[in-house]
């Protein structure tokens, strides 16, 4: 049922929700991805660079403030040395707040990432994760830009993370063995009372 409520304030939330940046940035957004409530995707999406430039926005918070996410976008246009626009974006993503169920009280571990979208290279893909320091679960991680190139210059860009949690191996194993265990007393009572 909280499950539920909280997933409806999410979704509205994430409507809701806007980041500003200086620059050619056109739209940020956070958004569920999946059924889990606590699953989510941050995406940036950015215009042609035209000079070189530095975004850093701080600190931003997810709806509801379940992830934390920070990054800086460094922008450098084509030259003589280097033919080509080039993007780079570096930063930390992070499960911020203890999920529903779980008791271990303790933030997720920073999962911090670089990536660097070239000419030669315009989709980078960053996979990673981090486990909980009470180990009741992990925070799965995926990062990834994808540039736009007209010839040697960027025609925009999409930034996008995602964070997922995941149970833990022997977190799904006690369930699994408990719903046996459930099925073979349902057997054995089903017996009885034949």
């Amino acid at each position: 049922m909280a499950v539920g409520r909280t997933l409806k304030r999410f979704a509205l939330a994430s409507l809701l929700s806007s980041i500003s940046f200086a620059g050619m940035i056109t739209g940020t957004s956070w958004a569920p991805a999946g059924d889990n409530p606590l699953d989510i995707t941050f995406t940036l999406t950015h215009g042609p660079i035209t000079a070189n430039a530095i975004h850093n926005p701080g600190i931003m918070n997810s709806p509801l403030n379940f992830w934390q996410l920070t990054i800086t976008s460094i922008e450098e246009t084509n030259t003589t040395f280097n033919p080509g626009d080039a993007v780079k974006i570096v930063g930390t993503f992070q499960h911020t707040v203890n999920p529903p169920g779980h008791s271990d009280g303790a933030l997720g571990v920073l999962f911090p990432f670089e990536l660097t979208a070239t000419k030669a290279a315009p989709k980078v893909n960053v996979l990673g994760n981090r486990s909980h320091p009470a180990k009741t679960h992990r925070d799965a991680y995926s990062i990834s830009i994808l540039a736009s190139y007209t010839g040697n210059n960027i025609t925009g860009y999409t930034f996008t993370a995602t964070g997922s949690h995941i149970p833990e191996p022997g977190s799904c194993l006690l369930l699994g063995g408990g719903l046996c265990a459930l099925g073979i007393w349902r057997g054995w009572r089903m017996n009885l009372l034949r």
